[in-house]
């Protein structure tokens, strides 16, 4: 109890320190949990990528610029190409700010990828896409898009300017696909013309349109020369490969890790130095230990009865 009434006498510091304590505690429990969200972000998105050599406009990545469909079949014919399609897949709000991975749609015929797709899809409730759902407007959600439209399997969902009935709901993968929505080809062919400027969708067919071609390389073929050969043969595009992929996610998840690993270590000084606050405070700070130790000097008497403790020498 005198403990208590100590802390009682001087609100606003104690008040202070017990913020500081607080703070310092949330942020390592916070930035420790980002630390570990940012590892299995890494590996899942390695998993993620597989062996797959991705193929964008050359004008830049995102999503933002077309690419003719034709240009699929050429990539195919490359040597040592095994399977190429193509894909629409694009932020669903360009114009949208949120932490982390920004929600994409993913547009793709079901079975295009002829089984070289080797991430492990577990479903939560639902079904995947399959080539009947062509020309429908279904949709299989991420977990992490589910959760923020509080969607369940049968439910209506709106994204751009379309509504979708929800077939499927993917478990928590840690990486790509927990913010990502898969649609069938055609209907995000047709949502992403009508998000480009006019004078650029006017001059497009949407189902002659994509933004990404995948492809999966032949066994023991050269994967850093295919690349080179893709972009030396098709027009305008650039290619990332997994290991160029791996060091994009790596380079941008140790950058993250030293901001967490900084603003952890300041919380733990702030932490810190709020504790010693506290100790001096109950130590040195309190009225109650300067009068025991008035009362066993003689010489010496109390001149002011707040803290901090004031003596002056007695002459009698």
């Amino acid at each position: 109890m005198r403990l208590l009434r100590n802390l009682g006498r001087r609100k606003l510091r104690t008040a202070l320190t017990i913020t500081g304590i607080t703070i310092g505690i949330w942020a390592l429990v916070v930035f420790g949990a980002l630390a570990t969200k940012i590892d299995g972000l890494v590996a899942g998105a390695h998993a993620y990528f597989g062996e797959r050599i991705i193929v964008s406009s050359a004008a830049g990545g995102g999503g933002m610029f077309p690419l003719p469909i034709s240009l699929v079949a050429r990539a195919a014919s490359a040597d040592g190409v095994d399977v190429a399609y193509g894909q629409i897949e694009t932020m669903i709000d360009h114009l949208g700010h949120q932490i982390g991975l920004a929600d994409e749609m993913i547009g793709y015929v079901p079975g295009s990828d002829r089984g070289r797709d080797q991430f492990p899809y577990k479903y939560a409730s639902g079904r995947a896409l399959d080539a009947a759902d062509e020309g429908q407007n279904v949709v299989v959600l991420g977990a992490d898009i589910a959760r923020k439209n509080a969607a369940k399997v049968g439910d209506t969902i709106r994204i751009r300017e379309a509504d979708f009935q929800v077939v499927g709901i993917l478990e928590p993968t840690l990486t790509l696909p927990d913010s990502q929505a898969f649609m069938p080809l055609r209907i995000a062919q047709v949502l992403y013309l009508k998000d480009l400027p006019q004078d650029v969708s006017e001059n497009l067919v949407a189902t002659e349109t994509i933004t990404h071609i995948v492809v999966y390389p032949k066994a023991g073929a050269d994967v850093p020369k295919l690349a080179a050969a893709i972009e030396a043969s098709l027009p305008n595009v650039t290619t990332v490969t997994a290991s160029e992929f791996d060091q994009s996610v790596g380079s941008m998840a140790n950058l993250l890790g030293g901001i967490i690993v900084g603003v952890g270590l300041i919380s733990l000084v702030v932490g810190g130095l709020s504790v010693v606050n506290t100790m001096a405070m109950s130590v040195f700070g309190f009225p109650d230990s300067c009068l025991r130790f008035a009362s066993r000097s003689k010489l010496l008497v109390r001149s002011d009865s707040r803290p901090p403790c004031r003596f002056s020498i007695n002459a009698k």
